[in-house]
């Protein structure tokens, strides 16, 4: 018995190895003895174990070992008891180059770094591809050709991620489910979805920001800010702001869904989000084709604008095999009035404030009255008559994260903080504010 235990293989415990440019590269386990690539490190590695990576520009082309964690933001003089005191944003650590610059693995977690101009002659490529189940944490994900970040047949996490600045598209999704929450996509550009691209996908995308991508072709451009095909896409509490879907000048050259473009079955819900700015010829906020459903709640959009002489600010395509619903939201002072004049029979309006008149139960045509729209502030004044006009949606919070409904439910993505007649701001109507109410009667503010 003692002989045959003494036989058995000892249990592996998960290693914390370390990469240093300065390291000496002999087994990894301190700073002193770190690989001094990452590439050195994966090779190395076994599932389960914690990679530090110190603070440096490394070279890309690499590929992540099963169930590894890779973290940056290192400085280089933390013992193993003070992961706490790592810092990715003022100890950068940077992938550069490759194609992709890195590519993970099942399990594994990829936690604050910099991955950087990906280049690469092969289709089908990114700057950071996913192939497998696993998180993204803390990472910028910038200036790639290839596009930013690539999902394909993954389960994964995004979390307090920026992608920027990529060629061929922000983040692809490709029979993925993809939970993407505090994330900015900006700045990125494709023919087709310049800021996301869901393909036979599920996305939750949660307190995040889509701005300023760009779908551009010489014939067709398609989703400035988001590109969904054969998906469900469920936005909560995100800005989609100043995307822009451009074709060329030549002859037919067309451009659909500035900030959305739901192509063909698609499952879109947007709530407690702000779409303004964005731009194109045909749906310069968003072009719902065959098949396709998209329900906005307590969704404000305002100053979206056309690309050139006609256009509209919502496109179906798909007549009846397609719908819109907003409830609860504020659609007004965009460059084309809301109007579904292509397929009425689509749209159904009910609690929202418009521009023009519409039928529907308790819609409302006046002036929202924002704070400060001219620079960006679209929550409502005291007076404003989107305050109690809305109807109990269930939500609990509004784009804030300020508790909703106060009193009744407001229309819009922001709830008025107080109640209408809490006159001195104390949280209740009592006594007080009539006392107020009373001693301000028929008093004016001018002459």
């Amino acid at each position: 018995m003692i002989l045959l235990i003494a036989l058995l293989p000892l249990p592996t415990w998960p290693a914390t190895l370390h990469v240093s440019p300065d390291g000496t590269g002999s087994d990894g386990l301190s700073w002193e003895t770190a690989f001094p690539t990452v590439h050195a490190a994966m090779v190395a590695a076994s599932s389960g174990d914690h990679v530090w990576v110190q603070s440096a520009t490394y070279n890309g082309g690499i590929q992540m070992a099963t169930g590894v964690s890779l973290f940056g933001g290192f400085s280089g003089l933390e013992s193993l008891e003070e992961f706490h005191l790592r810092d990715w944003e003022a100890n950068q650590t940077i992938i550069n180059g490759g194609g992709p610059v890195i590519e993970t693995a099942p399990g594994t977690t990829l936690d604050g770094f910099v991955v950087q101009n990906g280049v690469s002659m092969i289709p089908n490529n990114a700057g950071l591809c996913v192939p497998a189940d696993g998180r993204i944490l803390n990472c910028t994900v910038r200036e790639n050709e290839i596009g930013g970040i690539r999902c394909d047949n993954a389960r994964v996490e995004i979390q307090n991620c920026r992608v920027y600045s990529n060629t061929t598209g922000g983040i692809e999704l490709i029979n993925s489910d993809a939970r993407i929450w505090d994330c900015r996509v900006e700045d990125n550009t494709s023919t087709t979805g310049g800021g996301l691209r869901v393909r036979d996908s599920k996305m939750e995308l949660r307190n995040s920001q889509v701005i300023g991508n760009q779908g551009l072709s010489s014939t067709m451009a398609r989703g400035g800010g988001i590109f969904a095909v054969e998906s469900v896409i469920k936005l909560e509490e995100c800005l989609i702001k100043n995307n822009i879907a451009v074709a060329g000048s030549q002859f037919l050259a067309t451009s659909y869904g500035g900030g959305l473009y739901c192509f063909l079955n698609v499952d879109a819900t947007l709530s407690n989000c702000v779409l303004v700015g964005n731009q194109s010829l045909i749906g310069s906020l968003m072009s719902l084709g065959s098949g396709s459903r998209c329900e906005l709640t307590h969704c404000t959009v305002t100053r979206n604008t056309k690309e050139r002489g006609t256009g509209s600010l919502i496109h179906v395509s798909g007549g009846v095999t397609t719908s819109f619903l907003s409830l609860n939201s504020i659609i007004f002072d965009n460059d084309v009035p809301f109007s579904g004049s292509d397929f009425p029979e689509s749209y159904e309006v009910h609690f929202s404030t418009v521009d023009t008149i519409w039928g529907g139960q308790g819609n409302i045509n006046s002036d929202p009255l924002f704070v400060d729209p001219n620079n960006g502030d679209y929550r409502l004044q005291r007076g404003s008559p989107c305050i109690d006009s809305g109807t109990d949606t269930g939500l609990t919070t509004d784009l804030d994260g300020n508790p909703r409904p106060i009193g009744d439910y407001d229309m819009g993505a922001y709830e008025f903080p107080y109640l209408r007649s809490d006159i001195d701001g104390d949280g209740r109507v009592d006594e007080n504010d009539l006392f107020v109410f009373q001693r301000d009667w028929r008093k004016g503010t001018g002459p």
